[in-house]
């Protein structure tokens, strides 16, 4: 029996949809070798982690630590991906467009991860408590997490977002005794703790 024409088509978009997400976790499990050959790179990513997985009791300073240890794994595979002077060039990178990149290559590529890191819980917060959008990363991303976008976007700018929310805690914005900053930093420390705990990075 010959197969309809729009179910050939339909099943070869499904397979080139599969074996797009396989290269694309070849690609992470690729970086991640590397690191574990660089030397005491994934030490330092796993200790930072480790720190932030201890301090149960103060949200502040485990989002600190979890947000080091994703510094360190987006830096490093950005350096990687530079070629042979990639550390100078992701020494003269700014951050977002180190996340950027990550996030291009890894996030709207590949579903499932997306799908792990991206919750409507997650970006309820983020809508209903940051109320000083002049930043126009800000802005622009929560118009993203409010619309229709695919989900690889939406976790995108849930990433970036939480970014956001790291520069303003380092750079003394945030008031730690306020309930709405907790609720801020628990949230964007939770986007970033899915993230790593679906790349399984620190497994053995």
């Amino acid at each position: 029996m010959i197969k309809p024409w729009y179910n050939i088509k339909s099943y070869r978009k499904v397979k080139e949809n599969q074996e797009k997400k396989r290269k694309v976790l070849d690609l992470l499990s690729t970086y991640i070798n590397q690191l574990r050959n660089e030397n005491k790179t994934i030490e330092r990513i796993i200790q930072w982690s480790e720190y932030a997985k201890k301090e149960t009791i103060d949200v502040f300073k485990r989002f600190i630590f979890r947000w080091i240890s994703f510094n360190g794994l987006y830096s490093a595979i950005y350096a990687f991906s530079q070629g042979p002077n990639g550390q100078e060039k992701a020494d003269s990178t700014g951050d977002l467009d180190k996340i950027n990149f990550f996030c291009n290559t890894f996030i709207l590529s590949n579903g499932n991860i997306a799908s792990r890191v991206y919750s409507k819980d997650l970006k309820d917060v983020f809508l209903n408590y940051i109320k000083k959008r002049e930043d126009k990363h800000i802005e622009e991303n929560l118009k993203v997490l409010n619309s229709s976008a695919p989900v690889g976007h939406k976790t995108k700018s849930i990433i970036i977002v939480a970014y956001k929310i790291r520069c303003r805690l380092f750079h003394g914005e945030k008031n730690p005794n306020l309930y709405v900053n907790r609720k801020l930093v628990k949230a964007a420390d939770k986007v970033i703790d899915s993230l790593m705990e679906y790349i399984n990075i620190f497994s053995t």
